[in-house]
């Protein structure tokens, strides 16, 4: 077996062969940050980077930083924690080298990789691992003969699919978790256990080659692809599949474009991601207050934006998304309405982009922002959620959300009385 750690020089190679990958290329301040750290680890190994000193000499923060105020440098790294196990899922399948940024550190950690074989004799609960196991690898050996091409095509969704399984397969017992996230998540898993909508839009072209997202009243001409998963909707699908199932319960996901009405007859519904990126978003109830406008609808600004439809006097109508998705703002809708039988509810999250729909994600699983949310909506401990409409604001620094908040929170109107007032 091999235990001496990487020299220098393999760990320098080997970072190098990460950050030239088309997942950091991407990220210029992930990528940054990467390199940081390798220097740091390499040329001071043991030692505690700390928040500040990433801030300052990385992301060119004033001396006045406080970690306490500002997460930027804690959402960079749970970035970069992604895009590694992204590399090392595809890219990086066969690479010796396993380079890992442990939670709650900003010290990455070099190794070797090591196979494991199987003892001679284990015992029923470790045979069960091991045959997963195998699968696994056997359909790792299988799929690094694919074309590259495909294998780009197929990153995220793989990426969804794997999490799921992994987390279906090591799933604890129920947790105890924060009342906020018990009131809500209990009120809305009293129908049973939900369908999870995730998006796969529809693209023309190539990631060698360069690919244009294809607007869902587009005609579809031959050459598109639909199994892309925008990195913010799969973190969000990986945060609130973690949070259900601390409270016992079970989430199927399902991809949008193979979405139909009949699957929503027997299961609650969460659909993420807006028009856009969710065909089947279009299929929804329209909204009473909030719908979101695209890039190309007018009024016509280069970007979307959440349009309410019944500002308060003297208030603002629409909510621009900023073009900056590393250092700018986007907004998100987040909804519970009623369902397709009484027993059953649908919650959307819906960004203005990809990280909109993750930070509204991270705002349902956030206690203190769910608490804010349940003490304005007037539901106390182990009360009965109302249907809702939230506009919520969205920082993203250096390409991640940060600190989602309430802007607006409507209340829903009975569909029958809103009827009559529409009709009036």
């Amino acid at each position: 077996m091999r235990v001496e750690s990487p020299s220098p020089e393999e760990i320098q190679a080997q970072v190098h062969k990460v950050a030239s990958s088309s997942g950091f290329v991407s990220s210029e301040t992930v990528r940054s940050v990467f390199v940081y750290l390798t220097q740091q680890a390499v040329e001071h190994p043991g030692k505690t980077v700390k928040e500040y000193e990433i801030a300052t000499q990385v992301l060119r923060r004033n001396s006045n930083f406080d970690s306490r105020l500002d997460s930027t440098v804690r959402a960079i790294a749970s970035r970069l924690r992604s895009k590694l196990a992204e590399y090392y899922l595809h890219e990086g399948l066969h690479d010796p080298i396993l380079i890992e940024l442990p939670k709650g550190s900003y010290a990455l950690s070099f190794s070797f990789r090591e196979t494991v074989h199987a003892p001679a004799a284990v015992s029923a609960g470790q045979a069960e691992s091991l045959e997963a196991t195998q699968t696994t690898e056997q359909v790792r050996a299988q799929r690094s003969k694919w074309p590259s091409a495909l294998l780009w095509v197929l990153t995220a969704c793989l990426a969804v699919a794997c999490v799921s399984e992994y987390v279906a397969m090591r799933r604890p017992p129920k947790a105890q978790v924060p009342a906020p996230i018990e009131t809500f998540w209990g009120d809305f898993l009293r129908g049973g256990d939900p369908l999870m909508i995730f998006p796969n839009p529809t693209f023309r072209g190539l990631p060698e080659t360069g690919m244009k997202l294809v607007e869902p009243d587009d005609s579809h001409a031959d050459g598109t692809i639909d199994m892309l998963t925008g990195t913010g909707e799969s973190m969000a699908l990986v945060a609130i599949t973690k949070r259900i199932e601390q409270m016992g319960h079970d989430v199927t996901p399902k991809r949008a474009h193979l979405f139909t009405w009949d699957d929503a007859n027997h299961s609650n519904l969460i659909f993420l991601g807006g028009q856009v990126q969710n065909a089947a978003f279009a299929l929804l109830p329209q909204l009473q207050r909030f719908s979101l406008k695209g890039a190309n609808a007018e009024p016509f600004q280069g970007q979307g934006a959440v349009l309410d439809s019944k500002p308060a006097s003297g208030g603002q109508q629409y909510y621009f998304a900023s073009k900056d998705f590393n250092n700018g703002n986007d907004y998100a809708i987040v909804a519970l309405t009623e369902g397709t039988t009484p027993e059953h509810r649908i919650l959307i999250l819906a960004g203005t982009n990809t990280y909109g729909s993750e930070g509204a994600a991270d705002f349902l699983c956030n206690p203190d922002l769910l608490q804010g949310l349940l003490s304005s909506l007037g539901v106390g401990p182990g009360g009965r959620v109302p249907p809702f409409e939230a506009l919520l604001l969205v920082p993203e620094r250096g390409g991640a959300p940060i600190s989602p908040r309430r802007v607006l929170v409507y209340k829903r109107q009975p569909e029958a009385a809103n009827a009559a007032s529409d009709h009036h």
